[in-house]
């Protein structure tokens, strides 16, 4: 008989958790698992851009309230009400954000629950027999996945949160001991110690299984595989625990074994796929503004372009900087800009986490979410927008972005983005047509001229009739500032050596 499943996690939003949440969706729905058997419970606010794109892939969105404020772990546990009520499915996989299912071929389902034993000893087997004393319970013990230097002993049920299989039936049954233990253990962390009180919701359902008289099925490491873990266990995962091993471009790190990584390129395949069409650029920015803050906005937005930028910027501002309006269109980390004084600025963008750190690092200027205000203002006297234009997935976006910023420019724009078809292109840009011809057709302009150009992109001034502001001149560096730039990068790699 063909089971039916139902795929649930708990996402309580941060860049991190939206990012895994996002790969655990689109491996979902790449091996076809329909929309109306996925669940995402919400726990707190997120994004509404974030909501709409969940609301596009069609899933199932149920917001919940927090288990308990203490122990954020066992928001897990707040999706099995859920799955008591639900009708339509004979199994649950109950999953952690940070899993990505590569295949299920192999999975065989006839008990009632299956989750994969602790990779380590999370608590000692020590503190796991004085809980389980308090409750005259004996531990059935058990090897974990990987033992370190000698065999490490856990009990049988202590399993890995990051997937339990349960069937429909044995779940009413093991929610409201498994409620009841973790609640227990919350309130009872003494007897963890503090590097271990976080696994309340793990060692509940340990407890609950034992109440219960129950034996977990194991599975095999293969279908829970953790790449943050050093192994060599060269497998071929079906689901991967990937954790917070995600680079730059939100794909998977390899880990140097041969089978695992040609896995996780299907997994990172996949991933590019979805960016390519579908994916959330806020997703992408929030992520690499959180946890890759040295990187910026990317290889356009630090060393030499970015000192590139700024002498670009200080010409088209001249000496009246102080006395005019700037509206910067995806301003980003601020790092191009924050040099300047302005009599009054507004910066932009998608990324909620960019708009968190300028308000920190420029309280006096205003910043804003894109997509809520950017029709709310007056014009401003110069609009800036580099590097945003190339991001636009569709041309009507593109488009739509193009008549804003020239709606709102008073004066002056500065815009950098393609004007010809560039030599390379990655998952996140995207050429649709030069933006001089644009902006030709879409503005009032008296004059467009490039000035100059960064990694294939060009940068545009386009004056409005009545600017007066004087024309532009291709930013140049004299040979003392050659000089100057060298010595500070050579400097910076010398510290870094060091």
């Amino acid at each position: 008989m063909h089971k039916r499943i139902a795929f649930s996690c708990v996402l309580d939003y941060s860049p991190l958790m939206a990012t895994q949440a996002y790969i655990w969706l689109v491996n979902l729905i790449s091996i076809g698992v329909k929309p109306e058997t996925i669940f995402i419970h919400i726990v707190g606010n997120v994004p509404q851009e974030f909501l709409e794109y969940l609301n596009t892939k069609q899933v199932n969105i149920i917001k919940k309230t927090s288990f308990d404020a203490r122990n954020k772990y066992c928001n897990k546990l707040v999706q099995l009400k859920t799955f008591e009520q639900l009708d339509g499915y004979d199994y649950v996989f109950l999953m952690d954000c940070d899993t990505a299912v590569v295949s299920l071929d192999g999975l065989v389902f006839k008990k009632d629950v299956y989750a994969k034993v602790v990779d380590f000893p999370n608590p000692p087997l020590n503190i796991l027999e004085r809980i389980f004393s308090e409750h005259n319970y004996s531990v059935n013990q058990a090897v974990t996945t990987f033992p370190l230097k000698e065999e490490q002993l856990t009990d049988w049920n202590n399993c890995n949160g990051g997937l339990y299989i349960i069937s429909k039936t044995f779940l009413k049954t093991l929610k409201p001991a498994w409620e009841r233990y973790a609640l227990w253990c919350i309130e009872h962390a003494d007897l963890f110690g503090e590097k271990y009180d976080k696994h309340a919701d793990q060692v509940g359902f340990t407890l609950a299984m034992a109440s219960l008289g129950k034996k977990t099925t194991h599975l095999g490491v293969e279908w829970n595989y953790p790449i943050h873990v050093k192994t060599n266990l060269n497998v071929s995962p079906k689901i991967i625990h990937f954790h917070v091993a995600i680079d730059t471009q939100i794909k998977l790190k390899k880990i140097g074994l041969y089978n695992v990584d040609n896995v996780i390129d299907i997994v990172n395949k996949r991933i590019s796929n979805s960016i390519r069409s579908s994916h959330l650029n806020s997703i992408f920015w929030d992520f690499r503004y959180a946890f890759f803050p040295e990187l910026g906005s990317g290889i356009g937005s630090r060393g030499y372009t970015l000192l590139y930028k700024r002498k670009l910027l200080k010409s088209c501002f001249g000496n009246n900087s102080k006395v005019i309006s700037v509206l910067d269109v995806g301003c980003g980390d601020l790092e191009i800009i924050h040099v300047f004084d302005f009599k009054e600025y507004l910066g932009l963008d998608l990324s909620l986490e960019a708009v968190k750190k300028g308000r920190i690092k420029k309280p006096n200027w205003n910043f804003e979410l894109i997509g809520s205000s950017i029709f709310d203002f007056d014009k401003k006297d110069i609009v800036i927008c580099l590097d945003v234009l190339i991001h636009q997935k569709k041309y009507k976006s593109y488009l739509d972005l193009v008549n804003s910023i020239v709606q709102h420019t008073n004066l002056r724009l500065i815009i950098a983005a393609y004007d010809n078809e560039p030599n390379f292109i990655s998952d996140i840009t995207f050429y649709h047509e030069p933006i001089t011809e644009t902006l030709t057709r879409v503005g009032d302009f008296e004059r467009i001229y490039k000035v100059g150009e960064y990694n294939s992109t060009s940068v545009i001034i386009a004056d409005k009739k009545e600017c007066g502001l004087m024309r532009v001149k291709p930013a140049k560096f004299s040979q003392n500032e050659k000089d100057s730039l060298i010595y500070r990068i050579l400097k910076k790699i010398k510290k870094v050596i060091k």
